[in-house]
């Protein structure tokens, strides 16, 4: 019974979370992107090869989490937007500096995964050559 509601808990807390990470998105985020990034970030333009405006939602963005380490990487070292395009608040480059940072962290914990079986010959063989050293010891 106990397991059950950690369960149920467990899976409401996964989908509010999606929601709220969905809402502050398109609350937030596509309208600062559509504003302020695509204008220098468009399909059309790609100033250094970087086109945003092709990710439309937060499913695209987490499909390709690299493009959004190079945009974190872009906006801590305040190269974009470009000097001459028109700037983003103090309020709006933090919002979307926490966001990109809480975003990445979440498709880095949903990849992270199992890393595979582990092999014990290595540990057997080492635990043998350790064995066979105190049995027999050089001279």
């Amino acid at each position: 019974m106990r397991n059950t509601i950690l369960a149920t808990i467990a899976v409401l807390t996964t989908f509010a979370a999606k929601g709220f990470a969905d809402e502050r998105f398109e609350r937030v985020v596509r309208p600062t992107l559509r504003d302020y990034g695509v204008a220098c970030y468009s399909t059309e333009r790609q100033e250094g090869e970087l086109d945003l405006q092709r990710f439309a939602s937060l499913e695209q963005i987490k499909r390709q989490p690299e493009v959004w380490e190079h945009v974190q990487e872009l906006l801590s070292l305040g190269e974009t937007p470009p000097k001459y395009a028109k700037q983003l608040s103090v309020e709006q480059k933090l919002q979307l500096a926490n966001w990109l940072r809480s975003t990445l962290d979440d498709i880095a914990l949903a990849n992270a995964g199992d890393p595979g079986p582990v092999v014990l010959r290595r540990l057997i063989t080492l635990a043998n050559q350790n064995a066979n050293s105190a049995a027999c010891p050089s001279p």
